[in-house]
């Protein structure tokens, strides 16, 4: 799926590790050391600087990503553990009942996609 689905950050730390992702996924080798802003990040001497305004438009485009990801992050510990779905899907398919979809399709109405 994305960067982002596997990810469920704290609301506290949420600023502080999407910065830190935009580093590494954008400026990966290039810098060792910040602290949450822009004027603050130690870049390498060889290190191609990139202006403010476009390190904030990457910041952006990442931060949309996480929040459109939001979904997948709020689904994942709404869903049974794979333990009792399994038994739920061989339990369905000897009575023929659909108590699996059932589950699946209620975590899915409560946490729609955008």
């Amino acid at each position: 799926m994305g960067k982002f689905f596997d990810t469920n950050v704290e609301a506290d730390y949420l600023d502080e590790y999407l910065f830190t992702r935009c580093m590494d996924i954008n400026y990966a080798g290039l810098w060792n050391n910040h602290h949450s802003t822009f004027n603050t990040i130690n870049w390498h001497d060889d290190a191609t600087i990139p202006s403010e305004s476009e390190f904030n438009s990457k910041l952006a485009e990442l931060t949309a990503e996480y929040e459109s990801t939001k979904y997948g992050r709020d689904r994942a510990p709404a869903y049974p553990p794979i333990k009792d779905q399994l038994d739920m899907l061989y339990w369905d398919k000897v009575n023929g009942t659909d108590n699996w979809q059932d589950v699946i399709a209620k975590v899915k109405a409560d946490n729609p996609k955008p």
